[in-house]
């Protein structure tokens, strides 16, 4: 049992190699690139943490990227209740989560 398991942690670690509590983190890992970042012409991510992740994005895109984020997020996974997302917006993260 321990074998099995440290083979599958081991084969999961070159799949995965951001983690898999690291989702997005791992998109550069292996090769990917979140849609919200193809299609916001100027939007960053700054930082993730857990299942929060913080933008800088141009003034002029914070709306279609909000909208993109917030239909990207929710969708993915299909889910049965669907999964809820919050977007804020704001000058600095506590702006944003309030």
């Amino acid at each position: 049992m321990y074998e099995r398991s440290r083979e599958l942690f081991e084969r999961s670690q070159r799949v995965i190699p951001g983690g898999v509590n690291s989702p997005v983190r791992a998109f550069r890992a292996v090769g990917g690139t979140p849609i919200f970042f193809r299609e916001g012409r100027g939007a960053r991510l700054v930082l993730q943490v857990h299942d929060e992740l913080l933008l800088e994005v141009p003034q002029g895109e914070v709306s279609q990227i909000r909208e993109l984020v917030r239909t990207e997020m929710c969708g993915a996974y299909d889910l049965d209740p669907a999964l809820a997302v919050d977007v804020g917006v704001g000058d600095n993260w506590a702006d944003a989560k309030s």
